[in-house]
């Protein structure tokens, strides 16, 4: 489900719950710190998707935006478009997905999956084609993000992309397994 609340932080050391689970944004991959910065939520929905604001496109984010099965990138590298998944427990996570650019026209996307936590997890960059996004057995703590990070090529034209990725979480307390699906999960408040 898509959160727009806050959240402890991970040095937050109440036994607070955490909503797992999505969180739609846009904000900038800082390459030199592989992590995120600027995470900003994407707060209008309309259409099908959710934006910056109820001007489409976007005075200063041109088209960026999510659907439930991808999205479009901002003007530039600095104005990247992020699907937050938010651990609510301590646990080992598997993700599959499969990213698609299917546009000859652009020049292409490139998508990361970046936790706050380790830095960037695995790259994939695909132009007019697509590529398997699967990371298998990684540990991860409670309250840790993993962004689904999307920046355009050097343009940001026919940069629409397809990407709904899956997160499968075992609690490492007890052994339970619980699923997300972008897809599925998208209108769910």
């Amino acid at each position: 489900a898509f959160i727009t609340a806050g959240r402890p932080s991970l040095d937050d050391a109440s036994s607070a719950p955490i909503p797992g689970g999505w969180v739609a944004g846009w904000g900038t991959f800082d390459a030199q710190a592989d992590r995120v910065r600027d995470f900003a939520v994407l707060e209008s929905r309309r259409g099908g998707r959710v934006g910056p604001s109820e001007t489409f496109p976007d005075p200063q984010l041109g088209h960026l935006h999510l659907t439930a099965t991808g999205g479009h990138p901002g003007w530039d590298t600095a104005q990247v478009v992020i699907r937050r998944w938010v651990a609510p427990v301590a646990g080992t996570v598997r993700i599959e997905g499969s990213l698609q650019h299917a546009n000859a026209g652009g020049d292409g996307v490139t998508a990361r999956v970046v936790s706050n936590r380790r830095g960037t997890l695995g790259t994939w960059t695909v132009h007019d084609s697509k590529a398997a996004t699967k990371l298998d057995e990684m540990v991860v703590e409670r309250g840790e993000t993993i962004d689904f990070v999307v920046e355009s090529g050097a343009t940001s034209t026919n940069d629409t992309f397809t990407w709904a990725p899956n997160v499968s979480l075992t609690a490492e307390r007890d052994g339970t397994v619980r699923t997300w699906n972008a897809r599925r999960d998208f209108d769910t408040p």
